[in-house]
């Protein structure tokens, strides 16, 4: 089940869409399986999400820290972070 904070911030991000307030919609793949990424990276262009790829969990994070992507896909058995 979803709070409602998280129903809230996902609900005004789709209206920023609709409205046109918002252009793209940005991805991060943290993913050390370098071919897997490339396969969820060329998947999420094909739909227009802008892609930021990330191969490290600390390389990871420091990027959703600068960037702030709309959407993270993170494999949660990162050898360095894990």
């Amino acid at each position: 089940t979803i709070d409602k904070k998280t129903e809230n911030f996902v609900s005004s991000v789709f209206s920023d869409i609709n409205d046109g307030k918002k252009k793209e919609i940005s991805v991060l793949i943290i993913e050390d399986d370098k071919g897997f990424n490339k396969i969820l990276g060329d998947f999420a262009q094909s739909k227009n999400f802008k892609v930021h790829q990330a191969y490290t969990g600390n390389q990871g994070f420091e990027m959703a820290k600068n960037i702030k992507p709309d959407a993270i896909l993170l494999d949660i058995n990162l050898p360095d972070v894990s």
